[in-house]
């Protein structure tokens, strides 16, 4: 059971390693940022409640908007500024929402997927079911009280569509402040210098307003590594500081907020870094350590990394998850700040791990993407640990060993020693190494 929890957990720590190429090294994979949607919608509106129905045997459920502010689509918003949702929308008269709608063809079917999020917990500090994002709508008529419902059906505004028929599907309606609009609108589109963006978002992060601070977070989540290097003299080192000890902070932030303060720190944040990653413990996941091991080898590298391994990797008995974290920070390192230290220093680092048995699996395979032969003697004792009830630690041996037959890297002695320990495993197992064979073509 220990083993599957452990799995479990690095799985889910592992998205963020399989983002290193194209995203920030230590963030989730987040939702679609408002620049995203916003740049991909047709209409975009602030406008408040005026009224809302669950409807009744002969009506369906529906609510009645002013527009107040139109920052997208304004040939597409009737004279009287009022439209009508084909959703009941929960709220209360007065309230303030963002309405982002879409041209589709007529006969297709409406958007039913929405995003929704617990904004109006965050905003009141009470849980509110009722605060759930609704699909709306909108159909062609207008409706006996005269009010002009939005779709382009007729007139002007189909004029402006040309051709071909379309029609206004309202697909995103969130609860906002006219602050967190202005951040919406305001925000560089996703065409703009991913530089020059992140200069606006960097001013937001845990912003009061959540939905901002959210958004601001996910912009940074999908940024590439490169970009957010470039602009480390703009960020906040005593609110980075005050952000990682806030035990109220989201944790899914704490990584990102770790590097940054490793890219803008200095000997006093490392000594607050090693204070924050501490000695080890055994909880389930600290989401964030790694980020935070991660800053620390930017600040300190040997150091930093001596410290790593003397509390970690040299320590027996430490989680496996807090072993995996440091995994996840020299792989940072290795990867993106090639400079920093020695490849064959990190790669040494992680040798004495091959003995771990929770963390053998992960680390073979990450020695063979590095090219490191020099395990190759441990592969044997790896093998026979882990065949009787650990298939994947022994498909990672046979992997690496396959890898090391073929690599330029490795001497014509290592090439002999791969091929020798690989006959004895054929002969033990000749259906894992053909399945694993099958796997790397």
């Amino acid at each position: 059971m220990k083993r599957i929890s452990f799995v479990v957990a690095a799985t889910l720590l592992l998205a963020a390693m399989t983002r290193f190429v194209s995203a920030c090294p230590f963030c989730i994979a987040p939702m679609q940022t408002w620049a995203e949607m916003v740049s991909e919608a047709n209409v975009v509106v602030l406008a408040r409640l005026v009224s809302t129905s669950d409807g009744s045997n002969k009506q369906a459920p529906h609510a009645m908007m002013e527009v107040m502010k139109v920052h997208k689509g304004k040939s597409l918003i009737p004279a009287s500024n009022l439209v009508r949702l084909d959703d009941y929308v929960f709220g209360q008269t007065g309230d303030v929402f963002l309405l982002k709608g879409s041209l589709q063809d007529v006969g297709l079917p409406a958007l039913t997927d929405t995003f929704a999020n617990d904004y109006e917990e965050n905003v009141t500090g009470k849980p509110n079911s009722d605060s759930k994002i609704q699909t709306v709508s909108a159909t062609a008529v207008k409706d006996s009280s005269n009010v002009s419902v939005l779709k382009p059906a007729k007139g002007e505004t189909e004029e402006s569509l040309g051709d071909s028929k379309k029609e206004l599907v309202w697909d995103y309606v969130e609860r906002v402040t006219e602050e967190s609009f202005s951040y919406i609108v305001n925000a560089p589109d996703p065409s703009v210098d991913p530089v020059e963006r992140l200069k606006y978002f960097v001013k937001f992060l845990e912003h009061s307003d959540q939905l901002v601070a959210s958004d601001a977070w996910g912009e940074f989540a999908n940024s590439q590594y490169s970009d957010i290097a470039k602009i480390r003299e703009l960020y906040p080192r005593a609110s980075l500081r005050t952000w990682i000890s806030n035990k109220n902070t989201s944790p899914e932030r704490l990584g990102l907020y770790g590097m940054l303060l490793g890219l803008c720190g200095t000997s006093e944040d490392a000594l607050f870094l090693r204070q924050q990653i501490g000695q080890p413990v055994n909880d389930d996941i600290r989401f964030g350590v790694e980020g935070m091991m991660g800053g620390l080898l930017l600040l300190e590298g040997e150091g930093g990394l001596q410290f790593l391994e003397k509390t970690r990797i040299e320590t027996p008995g430490v989680s496996s998850l807090e072993c995996f974290a440091v995994v996840q920070a020299l792989q940072f390192v290795y990867v993106y700040e090639p400079d920093l230290l020695p490849k064959q220093r990190l790669r040494d680092a992680l040798h004495p791990l091959v003995q771990h048995s929770e963390m053998r699996e992960i680390v073979i395979r990450n020695l063979a993407r590095w090219e490191d032969w020099g395990v190759l003697a441990q592969l044997g004792e790896a093998y026979e640990a882990s065949k009787a009830d650990d298939q994947q630690t022994a498909m990672a041996v046979v992997g690496f060993l396959l890898t090391c037959q073929k690599a330029e890297s490795a001497s014509e002695a290592q090439k002999a020693a791969a091929t020798e320990l690989l006959d004895m495993i054929r002969k033990d197992n000749p259906k894992l190494v053909k399945t694993t064979e099958r796997q790397l073509r």
